[in-house]
């Protein structure tokens, strides 16, 4: 074969293969479609496998203590902890919010549509816990747990 014709035959398969991976990367380029929050928390909330699923850990839990040392001076501090998978607890969130009587909003702390905060709460006590949750490639996930709660 003459080198012409090898050299022809080589730039027709390079060719070939550019085309084809360009054609194969259009298919793959797909819009992610962004889960509504308001759509994904019942589901959290009362799914124990779905929200154990959603949950990214180790979950970070902050603990706000609150207080003064002998003298009088703030001895106030946030107490950071890791929860496994294994130490989450076996029932639902609803589970947990209906026995302690507990009720719950979204509270807006940040301008950003890739965050939300639950805010679970009992009117009239100190019981204050801020469920965070992030959106990951287009799926809500809890993030963290800060409990202000006395």
């Amino acid at each position: 074969m003459p080198t012409t014709a090898v050299f022809s035959t080589l730039f027709d398969w390079k060719s070939y293969l550019l085309i084809l991976s360009i054609g194969l990367s259009g298919c793959q380029t797909q819009a992610t479609k962004t889960e509504v929050f308001e759509q994904f928390l019942p589901q959290f909330l009362h799914d124990k496998t779905f929200s154990i699923n959603r949950t990214k850990f180790p979950l970070l839990n902050y603990r706000y203590e609150y207080g003064a040392d002998e003298n009088g001076n703030d001895d106030s501090a946030i107490v950071k902890s890791e929860v496994s998978r294994e130490q989450l607890s076996q029932q639902t969130l609803a589970d947990y919010l209906t026995q302690n009587k507990l009720q719950y909003a979204l509270v807006t702390e940040e301008s950003s549509s890739a965050k939300q905060v639950l805010k679970v709460y009992m009117d009239g006590t100190d019981w204050l816990l801020h469920y965070h949750f992030i959106l990951d490639k287009g799926l809500w996930y809890l993030q963290e747990v800060h409990d202000y709660s006395l």
